[in-house]
């Protein structure tokens, strides 16, 4: 699994992550917490597995778990 990320703030997480798959979200930051918690989900998710994910935070994203994140890309 490769995560990739937006800009990476050290703010507190705001908004819903988006996720994209490779080369599909240009622009958009996310909070450092937000990228490691979903580094540590892709560990043990199966949806995860050999996907490259690209990830921001947006405040008008739908609110969908981790699981659901990977498997939609």
């Amino acid at each position: 699994t490769i995560v990739r990320p937006g800009g990476l703030k050290e703010a507190a997480p705001e908004g819903q992550i988006r996720y994209g798959k490779a080369d599909t979200i240009f622009g958009g930051s996310i909070s450092r917490y937000s990228v490691a918690e979903v580094c540590v989900a892709a560990l043990t998710s199966k949806s995860a597995s050999n996907k490259v994910v690209e990830i921001v935070a947006e405040p008008d994203a739908t609110k969908v778990s981790i699981e659901q994140g990977f498997a939609s890309v």
